[in-house]
């Protein structure tokens, strides 16, 4: 299940268009709101606190937010832009939802455990499924999908999204038959390569110096 809820003070927008560059300079991020049955609304909020709020939530947990005028809404982070270079928030989307109705949200999933192709064959731990799709309530979406591996126990055996399991009122619906996790064997060297370069290149003397006066005077200065 979801943790408690996470909570952002925001503002609504007079400032459009170009004029947002100054808004930014001032610590305030631009921001749109909308959803089903509304009108797409302006709304801003700090910068440092917008930060700390999508630090925690990313995109697949609901934020309440709280708007001046009194209105409070459960929404979902739809959207982040940032600056290709200083990678600055530049703008942010969020979808507000019925908090009593089912949404559809991308989860990451998460490994624990440990498996006995890893301890004991040495063998190298696939992630090959890094996020999945699940329908629940808002409320109830869980900030990670959790994975045991303790039943990867040879190279043969595979996680599956068909074998995940969740809590009630939770569906998975990404593709059943996409594999989450695997254990790959582990790579064996043989040391052909190293034994063929020692057969092409045969060891050779190592060159004799042949001084000259002029050397014995280097080596003269050299000592000085």
């Amino acid at each position: 299940m979801a943790t408690e809820s996470i909570h952002l003070e925001i503002e609504e927008r007079t400032v459009i268009g170009k004029k947002v560059k100054a808004l930014r300079r001032t610590g305030v991020t631009p921001m749109n709101l909308y959803g089903s049955g509304m009108t797409s609304a302006a709304i801003q909020a700090d910068t440092r606190e917008l930060q700390k709020v999508l630090a925690q939530a990313g995109r697949s947990r609901p934020l309440q937010i709280s708007i001046q005028n009194g209105d409070q809404h459960t929404v979902f982070v739809r959207d982040i832009n940032f600056h290709p270079v200083s990678g600055e928030i530049l703008h942010v989307d969020l979808f507000r939802v019925d908090a009593s109705s089912v949404v559809r949200v991308e989860v990451p999933v998460r490994l624990h455990g440990e498996s006995l192709a890893v301890r004991n064959a040495g063998g190298l731990l696939v992630q090959n499924t890094l996020t999945v799709f699940l329908e629940a309530k808002p409320m109830d979406v869980p900030d990670f999908v959790y994975v045991d591996i303790s039943v990867l126990e040879t190279f043969e055996d595979s996680i599956r999204v068909s074998d995940l399991t969740t809590a009630e009122g939770i569906k998975v619906t990404s593709d059943p038959a996409s594999i989450v996790a695997t254990v790959n064997k582990p790579r064996v060297s043989t040391g052909q390569g190293s034994s063929d370069l020692e057969e092409i290149a045969p060891s050779s003397p190592e060159p004799q110096r042949i001084s000259d006066d002029n050397d014995s005077e280097a080596d003269s200065d050299d000592s000085e």
